[in-house]
């Protein structure tokens, strides 16, 4: 459309000009045009920067995301086999992410920390496919924080994951039946 228009000024401006005998008009109509082509020109070069800025961080959002995934559940996986050393009281706030109680570990370009806390049991849970159905469910959250120092980059994720319990309560309700592991998983924003 814009080049329509460009092109019908151009061809009016030449005629009304050659009938006058004017000198110099293909001079300033190209300068004219010049401009005009390196404006879009400009233009477009500012948009694929932006979009190449744009494509960056976003590419560092999903590479980040994947990487807390995997920590996350190699944690979980870990955690199911046996009792974690990052086991803190229910309600502890951790305000310092490198205390004893935390643990962490490494991967390239970056660290994590994580803790396990206890949420409670459930005694009208009832574990499926294990060996013993009788097992009823405790529930443990797991908060992960990983953090990138090149690119100061730090983003939290939590985790709510299901063990059997050998000890069973008495339920005062109808059983119901759970999925051991994950139960669910959020990031936090940071």
């Amino acid at each position: 459309m814009i080049l329509f228009l460009l092109k019908k000024m151009f061809i009016s401006m030449y005629r009304f000009l050659r009938c006058n005998n004017q000198k110099g008009f293909a001079l300033l109509l190209v300068l004219i045009f010049i401009q005009i082509f390196s404006l879009l020109g400009f233009y477009a070069l500012e948009s694929s920067v932006l979009a190449e800025k744009t494509n960056n961080e976003s590419w560092k959002n999903e590479n980040i995301y994947f990487i807390s995934e995997h920590i996350l559940h190699g944690i979980e996986m870990n955690f199911q086999d046996a009792l974690s050393d990052c086991l803190v009281k229910e309600g502890d706030i951790i305000n310092d992410w490198r205390s004893p109680d935390v643990c962490s570990g490494q991967f390239e370009g970056g660290h994590y920390y994580y803790v396990v806390e206890k949420l409670g049991e459930d005694s009208c849970a009832r574990i499926q496919n294990t060996d013993i159905n009788q097992f009823s469910a405790y529930y443990f959250r797991i908060t992960l924080l990983v953090m990138i120092e090149k690119e100061n980059i730090k983003r939290i994720f939590q985790s709510t994951i299901v063990k059997p319990d050998r000890r069973v309560e008495h339920c005062d309700m109808s059983f119901y039946w759970v999925s051991r592991g994950r139960q669910a998983w959020r990031e936090i924003s940071s």
